[in-house]
């Protein structure tokens, strides 16, 4: 009965350990998509962030150019048909030529006021003159769509991260009752293969715009959602199954192998 209840025993603790593994690498594909989806949100805020301080500083002075266009081409118009009907008035009406005059002045005054306003603008728009101001308008136009659809991504990849999160949990409950200490030494084994693996999967993504800075902080943003930290001695023992398993597996690939008889000999 005992020797049937130690096998018992050793079975589930066989079980238990081939588990480890298994629920360690499972982890570890679930931290791995957790980095990549990091970095995605990390970098699609960056842009949102830097482009939306850009259109705060150049959308008011855009728009404050465009309405000193409209109110020169206004003020533009009156002043034309105010000298056209000064032109037509009799001299002998000589109150209404200094009321038309005095008019005029101050419109050309506003006038002159408005386009130095608008001059500063084009300077600080780096713009050398009204035509190239189109640009502007159209950068303007064009970065609203484009932070519009970058905020629907990154709501996207907060979800994703989300689930991917409340998955990683789920699988911390499953191993709860699993050998933290052996368990944490098998992902740290598998982590400089799936971290490779993280990283290799977003530089096929961006390419040249691949940013391992960005890697880095995402790595960060990872380790805080998880909760992924040791005390001393936890690390400690973490280290020293570590040390074993490598020993071990150097001792294993220095064995040398049986070699086999020919079969000549063998009879």
């Amino acid at each position: 009965m005992l020797r049937e209840l130690k096998a018992q025993v050793q079975k589930l603790l066989k079980t238990l350990k081939d588990t480890i593994p298994v629920i360690a690498k499972a982890m570890e594909r679930v931290r791995m998509k957790m980095l990549i989806l990091s970095y995605q949100g990390i970098r699609t805020r960056s842009f949102i962030q830097r482009n939306k301080d850009s259109l705060r500083s150049i959308r008011p002075r855009f728009n404050r150019y465009t309405e000193i266009a409209a109110k020169l081409k206004e003020l533009l118009t009156e002043r034309k048909a105010l000298l056209a009907e000064k032109k037509e008035l009799s001299p002998l009406k000589i109150g209404e030529h200094r009321r038309l005059s005095q008019r005029i002045a101050a419109l050309t005054e506003d006038v002159e006021e408005l386009k130095s306003e608008k001059t500063r603008i084009l300077s600080d728009l780096h713009r050398a003159d009204d035509s190239e101001m189109k640009e502007v308008k159209k950068w303007v136009t064009d970065m609203e769509t484009e932070l519009q659809k970058a905020e629907t991504v990154d709501a996207r990849f907060s979800g994703e991260l989300d689930a991917a999160l409340a998955e990683y949990h789920g699988l911390e409950e499953k191993s709860a009752g699993l050998d933290q200490t052996e368990l944490w030494a098998a992902r740290l084994e598998l982590r400089p293969e799936t971290e490779k693996e993280a990283a290799s999967k977003v530089q096929d993504a961006y390419g040249i715009k691949y940013d391992p800075a960005i890697m880095d902080m995402a790595r960060v943003q990872v380790k805080e959602l998880s909760g992924e930290k040791w005390t001393f001695e936890q690390k400690r023992s973490i280290q020293e199954v570590l040390r074993k398993n490598k020993a071990e597996g150097h001792g294993r690939e220095n064995q040398p192998q049986r070699r086999r008889r020919p079969r000549e000999q063998e009879r």
